[in-house]
């Protein structure tokens, strides 16, 4: 965390009880004094950035950032692999800063944070493996509307400032404290733009089928944050078929294609997602 001006005493608290110093694993508290490009300059020279540039994070800007949360900012979330770095909930509203969110994201960042926090999401192998794998966040409920969470035209493209920074801010996460830095503990083969960001909301207005948070066991009123590990993005085209079983039949022979990761790791308890838009839903 940048310090702006002389810092405080570490024990002192805001009016809301938050301790910016936590007793548990605080963030670092750094003193840094030039222009905005010369602090950047100084977080990318300690490896703390993904090559962008950051916002300098500021104490007053992660305690806005943790005032849209109602967890404890000492909280430990767990250990980030593969370097086991300690989560805390203060340490990834440093990183939210960072990557650009405002602070109404936290909560689903904090919920991305939590799900590849769980054991079954093997996020140490993911953050080692050769094959290029990242993190996708997937946002269902009518919370994506609020925040503004693409779900249709160009939904893993640009422009769109939620998309953007939510997986940013879940990556630098990972980066920061788990050592997923390249060159290091990072063993990409090539990677892919997904280790940046990639986040994305479901369509639930246009989706003809359960909502995918309906299907894994919420409720249909919740707002749920689902994490894949993908290796990248296989774009189909389909113009041709006019049934359903004919698109199906499509999507089958090129997730079976030689030499597509998806369906070679099958083997080993992976699983393709598939994303459909309205049309062919």
């Amino acid at each position: 965390m940048v310090e702006s001006g002389q810092p405080g005493p570490e024990d002192s608290t805001d009016e809301r009880g938050l301790t910016p110093a936590a007793a548990a694993t605080p963030a670092s508290r750094v003193q840094v004094s030039g222009s905005i490009s010369e602090i950047n300059d100084y977080f990318h020279d300690q490896g703390w950035t993904d090559g962008l540039p950051i916002i300098p994070p500021t104490e007053d800007l992660v305690l806005a950032m943790l005032e849209a949360c109602p967890d404890p900012s000492s909280q430990r979330l767990g250990r980030m692999p593969p370097l086991d770095g300690t989560v805390t909930v203060e340490k990834v509203a440093v990183n939210a800063v960072m990557a650009g969110c405002k602070p109404d994201y936290f909560p689903v960042v904090l919920a991305a944070v939590k799900a590849v926090l769980q054991p079954q999401f093997n996020v140490g192998s993911i953050t080692t493996t050769t094959g290029g794998a990242a993190p996708v966040v997937i946002v269902s409920g009518t919370i994506t509307q609020t925040l503004g969470i693409n779900s249709g035209t160009a939904v893993f493209g640009s422009g769109h400032r939620a998309n953007a920074t939510i997986g940013r801010a879940l990556r630098l996460t990972m980066r920061n404290l788990g050592g997923a830095v390249a060159d290091t503990m990072e063993k990409s083969t090539h990677g892919w733009p997904g280790k940046y960001t990639m986040c994305f909301a479901e369509n639930q207005e246009r989706n003809p089928w359960e909502p995918l948070h309906v299907e894994l066991g919420y409720r249909r009123d919740a707002n749920t944050v689902t994490v894949v590990a993908s290796r990248g993005i296989h774009t189909l085209v389909e113009s041709s078929q006019e049934t359903g079983q004919g698109v199906l039949e499509t999507l089958v022979g090129s997730m079976t294609a030689m030499g597509i990761s998806g369906y070679y790791f099958q083997a080993r308890g992976a699983s393709p997602v598939v994303v459909l838009g309205p049309e062919h839903a």
